[in-house]
Formats: C-alpha cells, structure tokens, sequence
C-alpha cells in the first residue's frame, strides 16, 4: 500500500511548521507534493520490475537548500512503512534509505521510527552488529554510501539478494540522500610508494619467499622511471592494449594478497611490526599499491605531474545497480556521476529566496590546501582579528577552511562566537544553521589530473589526441567547476540561509565571505552560485587575503587546536611535537600542554571523549609523548 502525494504534502506541512518550527506557503505545498509523486513512480517501477525488465532512469529531487528533503524523504518511509501494516505479507511494502555517514544513518533511522510511531526502520553498518537476517524483521533498512559502492554491492543482484526484500514483501523504494560518495574509486601509485614497498623491514627469508611478487614491483618502479623520464604532461600511458592478460594480473592478484596476509604475522624483525598502529598503518598502505598496480593493470593508466610529483593513476566507477531509485541532492547540477548516469532531474518549483543573503566575494589567488598551510598561521590570525571586528552582539559564526588547517583555525577564532568546519564534511549537516555569518576560507582543489581521471573512469580512456583536442579542454573546465560549484554551494547552505521564516521562502539576514580564484573557472563558479541562490545580493569583498603588517588581538586557544586536530585524524600514534608543530605551538605552548596532560587536566576529559589518550615511552630526555587515537 502506496501513500499519495496529497496526503504526504499534508503531513509534510503539519510536521515542517508545526514540529520543525518553519513557516510554509502554496509553492511549498506544490513541491512536497512533487516529491511524493515521484516516490510513488519510484515504487510502481519497482514492483512493475522483473529480470528481464530495462531499469528506468533515476530520479533526482534538487530543491533548493532548507525546504526539507531529507525530512520529507524520512518522513515518506515512516508512513509507508505505517501504511504496509494494513496489508499482509507479502504485499507489504517497504524502503531502503541510504544515507553518507554512520550517524546519519542512526539520526534517520531514529527519525523515521519517531514519524512511524513504531520500529519501522533499522541501520547496519560497520558499527553495530546487525546481520541481514536481523534487516529481513523491518520494512526500512538504512545503510551508508559506501556500503553500496562496495564491489559486491556493484551488480544488479547483489543490492537485491542483500536489501531488495523483508519478511513482509519487497523494499520498492531506494532513496539515496546527497551525492553518492566514492561512487569512483580512484587507485595511485609513485615512485616514493614502490620504493617503501620493496624496502620493507622483513627479513631475507620472508623475501624469498615472495619474490615473484617483490620482482613485479620492482619491474613497476622501472616500468615508472622510465615514463617519468620520457613524458612532461598528463597522458594515458595505456589505454588501448593491456599490458598483461587478464589470467596474469589473476595470478599476480593471488601472490599480492598472499604476501600481505603474511605480513600480518610478521613479528620480532623490527620494532615497527611490534606496534600494533604502526603494523596496521603499513599493511595498509603496502595493501594500497600493491592494490593499485593491480587496478593499473586491469583498467587504464594515466601519468600526471603535479609541480615535483609525479604518479600513475587509475579508476573506475562504482555506482550500485538500484533499479529505479530516487537522489536527493541540492547540488545534482554539479555532480558528473550524475550526469553519467543519464539521471532524470525532477522539475520542481523554486521557493526560496535568498534576497536577506549577502554574499561577499574575494576573487584572489593561493587558496589552495599547500598555499594555505604554507601561510596558515599568520592568514588564520588576521582572519581571526576580522571576526572579532565584524562581530556585533549575538553573532554567530561558521568558518570552514582545509582540513589540515582547521585546528589552526580553532586556535585563533573566539570560541564563544565560531564554529568550525573544513571542506568535505559539511555535505548536508545541520550543525551551523544558527550561524547568521560566516567565511569560507580557501578552496578544496582537486589534482589537475582529476577531472581526466574522472571522465577516463566514467566514459572510458582516451588517446593522448584526444587529451589535446577543444572537446578535451572544454571537459576539464566543466568538471572542475562542477567540483569546486558543488562544495561551495553546499557550504553556504549550511548557515542561518538555510531556515525559511515567511511563505516566500526567505531567510534571516546572513552574511557569508567566500575566497573563490580569480580565474575563468572562479567566474563560473560565481555564476553557479547566483543561480542556486535566487535573489542572493553578490558583493566585493575588500580583504588583504595575507593581512600584512596586522596584529590580532585574539588570545589563542592551544588546547582547542589540539583537540580539533585530534578529531581530524584517523586511528594511530601521533607525536605530541609534531601535533604542536602542525597547529603552531610556541615551545612554551606545548611544554603547557604537556603539563596538562600529564595533571589531567580539562584536555584530557575532552580528548578521551574522541577516543584519544595519552601516552609516554621512555624516561629522562629520551622520553617521547604520544597522542593515540583508537
């Protein structure tokens, strides 16, 4: 039993303005309604499909930001999930809802079980322990993206065998929420990468033993040396001819794998596999090229120089095979997965506007991660200052800069009044929507050979002409305007810009200051940015990016650095110097830190609750201190 468009408009405006506090009119009425009518043609595809069936285009909602998708998605799975009940097995329909994070999937799960009135919907994930046969008890199963880009998620009945079904019928709704993350997988190697690989500290007989496999690396490296001597541009190497047949990369697969698994046991020779985060981290990344010299082999490969480094990369995509799903993405416009897939966009009527945003733009160059990190220090201080004097009673601030240099950020910027976040993670969070300014700071550039390798892994290689032709040029424009459009848009629908107050769908006055490079590609990206924001008011923004010669008068937080430069990283072992040198602590600085940690002070409570301890090996002045991250 379906649920009609009518009736989930309906319960969409009594649970936006009612429960969710906003404020809706006829235009939002008409785009909820929308939704549910494509929801509704999403289901009759599905339970219409049979093996023999050609799956229909997808479908993608791209409202504006702040009209409640993702509610309005949650909230159709729970009343279709409560409108099965009046049926009997097995016509009782049911959804699967594919969320980017973990605790997305748990806070829509929670949701859709609160709208339901009962546990319609459950997650699984590599966190919990739930196993399918658990899933087969509930209509609505909720799992991350990269649960569906995993390679045996990859064909048609995988995704059915796994999800397509409960004990009550068949899942007929597939709703993917935001761009699918790593829907392309990308592998790389280097000349660094093969040599770590073929230096490993293990001893002559372990060698022996592999030396089939440590014999292909070694012929790789000088397979890489000798491209790198002869090629100064991005070119496919490969493309047309594999240089090894299918059985041999085979074969080669089976004698990579067998000498990692036997690395796993590898005790004693050196101190670097009696450490348990040390150990993982090699495997991993031993585990890594010796993964990509496989992909290379059996795909494509494209040589690229980016300044001194040079590498061989290769991809492919790893869209799952939903038949007839639906894609909730804002940014669908800039999403070339998208555009590969031939996706069908839903029209839907505009609602917003954006006339109370005012967004300042500072057209400038070195806004790059290396660039930015380079002068982070002195270029976080000086933004610091501006905040503080563009601060009036009551403002809230969002601040997102470089992952690598966020923690930088934490330590100038008044904590009372700033929040923090970095490219990447912001892709439909809630946690900045009460900030009424915000700056984002820098851009998340990608390789100059990404948009290549994009197109190579969706379309297939070309030749080194082609590389070369207009069509070639015009491409790489494209992607990676779309790339950088993407992010930025997502970004500033993150502040107070997001939450409608009047049936005209606008916001509170929000003033956002956005970096964007003064180029052909930042022109267009200010295009896109007026387009996804009708009405928005686009102004200069009068800032020395470097602030020469400026003090700010902005106590710094070193241990709020630490901690945001510990949230920041994965499981390992970390250094307390380098942590200290990375967020640019004075030696006095971090001789307080340590003392801190050590008398287990604040830090420690904050650090635990990230899974961090502290640790010291050694005494005297050969002591070392680490940050560990489980």
């Amino acid at each position: 039993m379906t649920v009609l468009p009518s009736d989930f408009a309906a319960a969409m405006e009594r649970l936006w303005t009612l429960k969710l506090g906003n404020v809706a009119g006829p235009a939002f009425r008409e785009l909820w309604t929308r939704m549910g009518e494509t929801f509704h043609l999403a289901i009759r595809q599905n339970m219409k499909a049979s093996a023999l069936s050609i799956a229909p285009a997808w479908q993608v909602l791209a409202p504006e930001m702040g009209v409640g998708k993702t509610q309005g998605a949650l909230l159709y799975m729970a009343m279709m999930a409560k409108a099965s009940r009046k049926s009997s097995p097995p016509l009782r329909i049911g959804g699967l809802f594919v969320a980017r994070t973990i605790q997305q999937c748990e806070d829509a799960a929670r949701t859709i079980n609160e709208l339901a009135g009962f546990e319609a919907a459950i997650t699984r994930h590599s966190s919990n322990v739930v196993t399918l046969q658990e899933c087969r008890r509930f209509p609505v199963i909720v799992i991350t993206h990269a649960a569906v880009t995993q390679s045996w998620a990859q064909s048609y009945s995988g995704i059915v065998d796994a999800y397509g079904s409960w004990e009550g019928g068949r899942r007929c709704l597939v709703i993917i929420d935001e761009a699918l993350a790593n829907a392309v997988e990308f592998h790389s190697i280097d000349e660094g990468s093969l040599h770590r690989v073929l230096g490993l500290r293990v001893s002559a007989e372990f060698k022996a033993k592999h030396q089939q496999a440590f014999d292909a690396v070694s012929s790789m490296l000088d397979f890489f040396k000798a491209v790198s001597s002869r090629v100064e541009e991005i070119s496919p190497i490969w493309s047309e001819q594999d240089p090894l047949s299918s059985g041999q990369i085979d074969e080669l697969e089976i004698l990579f794998r067998q000498l990692v698994s036997d690395l796993k046991s590898v005790s004693s020779y050196d101190p670097i596999w009696n450490d348990p985060d040390s150990k993982n981290a090699e495997l991993q990344h031993v585990w890594e090229t010796l993964s990509a010299i496989i992909q290379l082999y059996r795909h494509w490969a494209l040589f690229s120089i980016q300044g001194a480094h040079k590498a061989l990369t290769t991809g492919k995509e790893k869209v799952p095979r939903f038949f007839a799903p639906v894609v909730l993405n804002a940014t669908a416009n800039q999403d070339p997965v998208l555009d590969y897939r031939r996706a069908k966009l839903v029209s839907l009527p505009k609602v917003r506007s954006y006339r109370n945003l005012t967004i300042h733009i500072l057209r400038s160059n070195g806004l790059g991660k290396t660039a930015m990190r380079k002068a982070g220090e002195a270029r976080l201080r000086h933004l610091a200052q501006f905040v503080s004097e563009h601060t009036k009673p009551g403002d809230k601030w969002m601040v997102v800069t470089h992952l690598a240099t966020e923690a930088l950020a934490r330590k100038h910027l008044p904590e009372e009044i700033a929040l923090t976040g970095h490219w990447g993670s912001l892709d439909g969070l809630n946690d900045f929507r009460d900030c009424n300014k915000a700056v984002l700071f820098g851009l998340s550039f990608r390789d100059p050979a990404w948009p290549v390798s994009m197109y190579f892994a969706l379309r297939g290689a070309q030749t080194k002409e082609w590389l070369r032709s207009k069509e070639a040029k015009a491409i790489r424009h494209k992607l990676e305007v779309m790339s950088i459009a993407a992010q930025v848009i997502q970004a500033l629908g993150r502040p107070r810009s997001r939450k409608v107050i009047d049936e005209e769908g606008n916001c509170l006055p929000t003033d956002v200051f956005v970096t964007l490079p003064n180029t052909s590609v930042g022109r267009d990206v200010e295009s896109a940015i007026g387009e996804a924001f009708t009405g928005a008011v686009i102004r200069d923004w009068a800032y020395d990016l470097d602030g020469l010669g400026c003090q700010s008068k902005q106590k710094a937080s070193p241990s709020v650095a630490v901690v945001t430069a510990m949230k920041n990283k994965s499981p390992g072992r970390y250094l307390i110097s380098a942590i200290a040198k990375e967020v640019g602590l004075t030696s006095t600085e971090t001789a307080n830190l340590k003392d801190a940690l050590r008398k287990k002070r604040a830090i420690v409570d904050d650090l635990r609750r990230l899974g961090v301890s502290y640790s010291v090996e050694g005494s005297g002045r050969g002591a070392k201190s680490y940050l560990v991250k489980r």
